[in-house]
C-alpha cells in the first residue's frame, strides 16, 4: 500500500530500516517476493523486477539470518 520494498534488520529485537526503494506494487493483487542470497550478497525482487540488491556483513556466522 505504500509502494515500496524495505529491507530492515532485526537486532536484539530492535528493528530499523536496511534498505528501501519506491516501486509500484499494485493493491489487492497477489505478487511474488523473491530474495536470494549469495555469501554476504543479497538480491530482492518483486514480480520478477530487481528491487534490491546489496551486500551486509552484520551476521557472519551460519544460522543467524532469518527471513
Amino acid at each position: 500500500m505504500e509502494d515500496n520494498v524495505t529491507i530492515y534488520h532485526t537486532i536484539k529485537g530492535s528493528r530499523r530500516q536496511f534498505k528501501n526503494v519506491n516501486m509500484k506494487v499494485a493493491f489487492n493483487q497477489w505478487h511474488t517476493l523473491r530474495v536470494d542470497f549469495m555469501g554476504n550478497k543479497f538480491k530482492v525482487t518483486l514480480d520478477s523486477k530487481v528491487a534490491i540488491e546489496a551486500s551486509e556483513d552484520t551476521f557472519n556466522e551460519p544460522g543467524a539470518i532469518g527471513v
